[in-house]
């Protein structure tokens, strides 16, 4: 499936990103995953305080293929761990906060497991 990206759309600032397979994240990038196979999402590199990344599985699917959300460096909420998005329709923030904390997680939806 690639990357789609939607020229023109503002959604509260985000860069709708469509994603079928892995992916390198930007700033402000609203990821929704087609979690149609397992999936790796890289964190941008060298964040600044407030830098975000919102990652959606629209598929349905993250319970069967996880996506993987790669630190690229940075911690995430205070581990030096990645991320595993495992349930399905689940959308989650990350927002760089600082080198103590790295990548704080917010949980916009939950989704089914």
């Amino acid at each position: 499936m690639g990357v789609t990206r939607i020229r023109g759309v503002n959604v509260a600032d985000w860069n709708v990103v469509y994603v079928g397979d892995s992916y390198q994240a930007k700033k402000d990038d609203h990821i929704c995953l087609d979690s149609t196979a397992a999936i790796f999402v890289t964190l941008p590199s060298n964040p600044s305080k407030s830098d975000r990344v919102k990652v959606t599985d629209i598929g349905g699917d993250c319970v069967s293929n996880n996506c993987t959300v790669l630190r690229n460096g940075e911690k995430i909420m205070k581990l030096e761990e990645n991320d595993i998005i495992a349930l399905d329709y689940a959308t989650v923030i990350y927002t760089y906060l600082n080198e103590e904390f790295g990548w704080i997680k917010e949980f916009v939806s939950i989704g089914v497991s």
